[in-house]
């Protein structure tokens, strides 16, 4: 005989376990329930859960930002690099256009130099620009223009700034034209004196960058340095009236032959010649 009674039969037992499956869903349910309504019950769980794993979560999330960060670098690199490549381009842009205004405006600004020349009177010229040239230079004496023949320009028409005298043309082809510089020790012209209308003759002082007046200055006449040179416009002259060449910069007297020579700072900068003026006008034959 067993002392605890008898055992229950196997039947008696499913029905037990069925009863206590069935009670714990229910409990299940009504938790969740009650929670899902806003119920207190799981909060203070729930929040002691939540302070117990939050080092972990941050932790987690700290290791697994470098992996994140790499993984968005790689996925958008094609991106980045479309979007630097277009910057940059954009950027040339910018720096070529501004550079390429800056000159346009300079340009300009030479163009508009060149516009009123007075000591032209009202002959007409011909505005041209430097090709081919010595900029720095006093070796060849001769510098090339964009126009020639296509432009009606001859040979011995003047080539002028709005400072003052340039050269004359030597040569012209079909669209450019050679300018002889007044540099050149083979460039003569009759000058005069703007002070005392005292006449003489001169030349390109080549290295020495001066025009030498050494004829026709007697020594009687007074001449100061700083004293305008201009040209003198005579008959049979190869240059027009009045066209400036330079100021005075040293007066040496020569005993000898009672006269002065004259060394004449030019009033054109020739290391700087770009756009010129050719005057229509051609010396009589």
């Amino acid at each position: 005989m067993n002392p605890a009674g008898p055992l229950p039969s196997k039947g008696t037992r499913r029905r037990r376990g069925r009863y206590l499956l069935l009670v714990v869903v229910l409990l299940g349910i009504t938790l969740v329930t009650l929670d899902a309504r806003g119920g207190s019950l799981f909060g203070p769980a729930r929040e002691g859960a939540s302070e117990a794993t939050g080092p972990i979560q941050r932790a987690g999330r700290w290791l697994s930002t470098p992996f994140r960060s790499t993984w968005h670098g790689i996925r958008d690199y094609p991106r980045l690099k479309e979007q630097n490549e277009q910057l940059r381009d954009q950027l040339a842009k910018v720096k070529g256009d501004k550079i390429r205004n800056k000159n346009a405006q300079e340009q300009l600004d030479r163009l508009r130099q060149q516009l009123d020349i007075s000591f032209t009177g009202k002959l007409r010229t011909e505005l041209v620009r430097v090709t081919v040239g010595p900029y720095s230079n006093f070796t060849s004496y001769t510098v090339t223009i964009d126009k020639g023949a296509d432009r009606r320009l001859k040979v011995g028409m003047p080539v002028v700034t709005n400072a003052g005298l340039v050269g004359r043309i030597s040569r012209v082809g079909s669209s450019t034209s050679q300018v002889e510089l007044a540099t050149s020790p083979n460039f003569v012209v009759g000058v005069r004196l703007a002070s005392s209308q005292e006449l003489g003759v001169g030349h390109g002082g080549g290295e020495i960058n001066r025009f030498v007046v050494d004829k026709g200055i007697s020594l009687d006449v007074a001449v100061n340095k700083g004293e305008a040179v201009l040209s003198s416009g005579l008959e049979d002259a190869v240059l027009p009236p009045d066209v400036p060449i330079g100021l005075v910069d040293r007066v040496t007297p020569n005993d000898a032959e009672r006269t002065q020579q004259l060394l004449v700072r030019y009033a054109v900068d020739f290391s700087q010649l770009d756009v010129l003026q050719v005057v229509r006008w051609v010396p009589p034959r």
